[in-house]
């Protein structure tokens, strides 16, 4: 009997962005259909433009209107409504805004009813697609509502390197009011929940940043370390490893990252720079939190370079990978849990 390959749903993106252009490109591998199903949900126009211009006229989608052959071996594309629609890359318009929060949508729909068992999203622009019918700030947002959870972003590479982030898109002049003790605890909690359950890592070690300049300095540069993070920090046991809070200009110049199995950042760019830095092509963004599997790449819409055949599909790959490899992880741990081996005490001999 062959090995069940997860279904891996893949929104669109904008389609004026580089998203149809990596999701073309990390799918002509031929080795993707041994890993899993892939199932794209879009616009046959929009991927038929992209395939002309790529010059990918051997690389064939296999069309379906509704649910999607789990068992396939070809790359299917759930036809969304395209009529009208003019593919015009580099250039934002209400239009294929509509068309990426659709996509976005029927996918995590299609996930929710159990036809997939992960979705990776291609990138969307947030100011094309925020409207009264799509009133969110992005795809973790949106998710975050249908849910009714509260995501934690997770970014990860092969480097090693994992980044977590404690506050996410809002101003910097907000995130110190937005960071509250029993927050951190319970995303600190998620954070070690999610390494045991999606990782594999039975005791992870975490790494728990500062907000201030030096940590805050004892007090000297800011109070939100002595009052806010070192209490959530105090909240776990010496044996659940969590320790902080750390300078971040020194932790990552250090390279101290490579000693946890993941870091807490307060704010976006005090993790996401160095994750980047670290990482560009290959890193990932993970949803925890939330009880769905949800990955994308590390990167936007790029409309600069949108149509150029100049966008690397290393991140969108790795985000596949990641998909298949989180919901396997999370298969195990559901099944080891389910059937515990006894545990038995062992006495001490005199």
């Amino acid at each position: 009997m062959e090995h069940k390959r997860p279904v891996i749903g893949i929104s669109m993106g904008d389609p004026n962005g580089i998203g149809p252009e990596v999701i073309l490109k990390a799918l002509k591998d031929p080795l993707i259909t041994d890993l899993m199903v892939p199932v794209v949900y879009g616009s046959q126009r929009v991927f038929s433009f992209y395939k002309k211009q790529l010059g990918l006229d051997d690389f064939h989608l296999h069309y379906v209107k509704d649910k999607p052959d789990s068992h396939s071996r070809k790359i299917q594309l759930v036809t969304l409504p395209d009529e009208g629609f003019n593919t015009m890359p580099g250039s934002l318009t209400p239009e294929a805004g509509r068309m990426a929060v659709e996509s976005f949508c029927t996918v995590v729909n299609a996930l929710q009813s159990k036809n997939l068992d992960a979705i990776v999203t291609a990138p969307i622009h947030k100011q094309n697609t925020y409207s009264e019918a799509f009133p969110y700030k992005g795809h973790t947002e949106y998710l975050a509502h249908v849910t009714n959870a509260s995501p934690l972003m997770i970014l990860s590479a092969n480097d090693p390197i994992r980044i977590a982030l404690a506050t996410v898109h809002i101003p910097l002049n907000k995130i110190a009011e937005a960071l509250q003790t029993p927050k951190l605890i319970a995303q600190i909690t998620q954070l070690r929940n999610t390494l045991i359950t999606d990782f594999g890592i039975q005791k992870p070690k975490l790494a728990i940043l500062g907000l201030n300049p030096h940590a805050g300095d004892e007090g000297l540069m800011g109070q939100e370390e002595q009052l806010i993070i070192k209490p959530a920090i105090l909240n776990f046991k010496p044996d659940q490893l969590v320790f902080g809070p750390y300078a971040a200009d020194a932790f990552f110049a250090k390279e101290l990252y490579k000693s946890f199995d993941a870091v807490l950042a307060m704010y976006h760019d005090q993790g996401l720079i160095p994750f980047k830095m670290k990482a560009f092509y290959t890193g990932v963004n993970i949803t925890a939190g939330i009880p769905l599997i949800r990955t994308s790449p590390d990167h936007g819409t790029a409309f600069d370079i949108a149509g150029k055949n100049l966008a690397h599909p290393d991140s969108f790959r790795e985000a596949l990978y990641a998909a298949v490899q989180l919901v396997k992880n999370k298969s195990l741990y559901q099944s080891i849990s389910q059937h515990p081996l006894p545990v038995q005490e062992r006495r001490k001999e005199r």
